[in-house]
């Protein structure tokens, strides 16, 4: 199967083999998807009983506000898994969409079709706790009253993901606004003092702490 190797490195077919793993997709996928940029995968309102899995590309979990303000909540890249915490939970619909941001493919599966594999509850459990450690940092981050407070909370969690000073983050400028739930003209005055006191470096989407 063209994508195994991705398979076979996400959590939900740990300890499974190619051949296990391309049975399964055979027998339970819903849809090999391809999407362009900024399609819409999965649509906030639409029945939670659908999650997928990014083969190529890259897609963001995020939710639009009564303003029209957007909030991302995680970027997702090949092998990772999105919406599995709603199509296993007892949400009758999505509260949040799943958008590609680059021409992608996804494989979608149903929640009731993979719960009917017992050797799976076991990767569900540490692929949802993974997913809740990216929402606590996001919390962490958001959590603070300043827009200086919330990069630099979460400048300092990618560096101890990174085991770095020097990290590449997934956002751009308005993307990172959006994370943090913040202005883009606040997050720019933000990072210019910071550079200017010599707390960073930033360069497009790598910074130095």
């Amino acid at each position: 199967m063209e994508y195994a190797a991705i398979l076979q490195d996400c959590y939900l077919f740990h300890g499974f083999s190619p051949e296990e793993i391309a049975a399964f997709v055979h027998k339970w996928h819903r849809q090999i998807r391809f999407c362009g940029k900024d399609e819409i995968i999965l649509e906030e309102g639409s029945a939670a009983d659908t999650f997928g899995i990014v083969l190529d590309g890259k897609v963001q979990v995020e939710k639009y506000d009564y303003r029209g303000n957007r909030n991302i909540f995680a970027t997702l890249l090949p092998g990772q898994l999105f919406a599995e915490s709603f199509a296993f939970s007892d949400m009758k619909a999505f509260t949040i969409q799943v958008r590609a941001v680059a021409d992608s493919q996804v494989l979608l599966l149903g929640a009731r079709d993979v719960l009917s594999k017992g050797a799976f509850t076991e990767n569900l459990l540490r692929a949802i706790a993974n997913k809740n450690i990216l929402f606590d940092h996001r919390i962490e981050a958001i959590s603070k009253r300043r827009t200086r407070e919330k990069l630099m909370a979460y400048l300092h969690i990618q560096r101890e993901i990174a085991q770095s000073s020097t990290f590449t983050i997934p956002y751009n400028r308005q993307e990172l606004a959006d994370y943090l739930g913040v202005d883009r003209s606040g997050l720019s005055v933000a990072l210019h003092k910071l550079e200017k006191m010599g707390v960073l470096k930033a360069d497009g989407r790598t910074f130095v702490l």
